[in-house]
């Protein structure tokens, strides 16, 4: 039900696109999603329910490997 009022009503141009459910082949699609230059993939447990809070049921599966920095400074927060 979800799905398809997003699909209802999502644009067919801009910068939001719905997206299909991809079941299998996480791995091959996170590596196009790298490829094309993007952050990763957000991935949901298939039997789980939507909520409005977020769970251990969804991942977000970034490339690596991520940015390293040094913190040079701490101030106490006022």
């Amino acid at each position: 039900m979800r799905k398809s009022l997003l699909a209802r009503i999502l644009p067919a141009i801009g910068p939001l696109k719905l997206a299909e459910h991809i079941p299998t082949q996480g791995e091959a699609l996170l590596a196009q999603v790298v490829a094309r230059g993007l952050e990763g993939v957000v991935a949901k447990r298939a039997e789980s329910a939507y909520r409005p809070t977020r769970s251990r049921d969804w991942l977000k599966i970034k490339r690596e490997p991520e940015a390293d920095f040094a913190v040079c400074g701490y101030t106490a927060p006022k």
